[in-house]
């Protein structure tokens, strides 16, 4: 005799990342705000570094001002006169030396 049934199992789980990133968004819908930082610290790894970043659009201007194995900082820059008329979304990528998370994206906003 065989028994056919199927138990299904549910999994939470909660997964803590090796570093943490402040602030987790960049809003730049204030006009004065055109220039804002992303912090990338370890948490439960140690030496974590940003080695690239990129980002979905050209009117920011984004780079690496700090890059040690206590912290990286990203310098982002809103360059409102580039910006087309109806966008406001964009994507930060990040780069980091994390093996198992080697990819972080932030979203930017601003105003449409």
């Amino acid at each position: 005799m065989t028994n056919d049934k199927k138990l299904f199992l549910e999994l939470i789980a909660d997964v803590q990342p090796d570093y943490g990133i402040s602030p987790p968004v960049l809003d730049f819908a204030q006009e004065m705000d055109t220039v804002q930082c992303v912090s990338v610290k370890p948490r439960f790894a140690e030496d974590i570094r940003v080695l690239d970043i990129s980002c979905t659009r050209s009117y920011y201007d984004v780079e690496i001002v700090k890059s040690d194995p206590a912290e990286s900082v990203v310098k982002v820059t809103f360059l409102p006169e580039k910006k087309l008329s109806g966008e406001k979304e964009a994507i930060l990528e990040l780069k980091t030396s994390n093996t198992r998370q080697p990819v972080h994206q932030i979203s930017l906003f601003c105003a449409p």
